[in-house]
């Protein structure tokens, strides 16, 4: 015997079988979660402080250039 869904009765279609039918899609979802995560660390990187913020956290001392002494270049011509 087929099954005529045409001639069954309706039903009223419990809880769970609505809320199965209404879930989003993966994409969606995946969506969803990726905007969460995005808000979740702009609110954490905005609420930590930055004690050094702007200001140089290395420094280094450049010796000044010194005169190039090549033999080649000063040599007298001969």
């Amino acid at each position: 015997m087929s099954r005529d869904e045409l001639r069954q009765p309706l039903r009223k279609r419990s809880l769970n079988e609505r809320l199965w039918a209404k879930r989003p899609s993966s994409l969606l979802a995946a969506s969803i979660l990726t905007a969460c995560g995005f808000v979740a660390f702009s609110a954490w990187a905005i609420q930590t402080s930055h004690p050094f913020a702007g200001e140089p956290i290395v420094t280094a001392a450049i010796p000044p250039l010194e005169e190039l002494k090549n033999p080649y270049v000063n040599a007298p011509i001969s």
